[in-house]
């Protein structure tokens, strides 16, 4: 009994763990990188991104929603039993927040190195998680928006071909910012792991087919 009770002490542990490694990662790779104002905001930012979803899903469901660290980002689950609509709004409420959090900003402290530093970085989150990538707001509102209208295997083709064009595309540009520039690891970072998870699930799908 007590071997058992250890055990499974032992596994809720490394759950935890693993669970908190990506944040740690992410946070680590941001602060090497950018300047230590723009990664806080960079931190504020999908702070409030999360809020916005987590706030959408209390407004449909009751439930609170935790988020849970992935090496691509934070994903809230539980949302399988909605409607589309309801897919739909909860999507968009993550850069909705990011919005009114600029707005707000703008309203309340004026223009200072802040306060442009604060709606840039919320703009930039909220415009990017709009982007019809794939894992990203934006693809999973249209992939919902195809399913409520019906709209057949051609659309999501569509959507697929598309996410991988502007995924490769955004990947080659952060390069070009990164050695032009020396800033922008961030988004490389995001934009090459996208790119070769997708490289790599096309390789696995035609691996089974063989």
């Amino acid at each position: 009994m007590i071997l058992k009770k250890l055990c499974e002490v032992t596994s809720s542990l490394f759950r935890l763990i693993l669970g908190i490694l990506p944040v740690v990662f992410w946070c680590c790779l941001i602060y090497s990188f950018d300047e230590r104002l723009g990664a806080g905001i960079t931190i504020i930012a999908m702070v409030i991104h999360e809020l916005g979803h987590i706030a959408c899903i209390f407004l449909i469901n009751g439930r609170l929603e935790a988020p849970k660290s992935a090496f691509n980002g934070l994903r809230i689950a539980g949302q399988q039993h909605f409607s589309y609509p309801e897919q739909m709004l909860q999507y968009a409420s993550g850069p909705l927040f990011n919005f009114i959090a600029s707005a707000v900003m703008l309203l309340c402290a004026g223009l200072n190195e802040y306060s442009e530093t604060f709606i840039a970085i919320n703009l930039a989150t909220a415009v990017s998680n709009l982007l019809p990538i794939e894992g990203y707001d934006g693809y999973r509102l249209i992939e919902a928006a195809i399913s409520y209208l019906d709209l057949g295997f051609r659309a999501y083709a569509i959507l697929e071909l598309v996410s991988f064009f502007l995924t490769a595309s955004l990947c080659i540009l952060s390069l070009f910012l990164v050695y032009t520039f020396g800033n922008g690891y961030w988004f490389m970072a995001i934009f090459l792991f996208a790119t070769v998870s997708k490289l790599q699930k096309w390789q696995n799908y035609q691996n089974s087919r063989k």
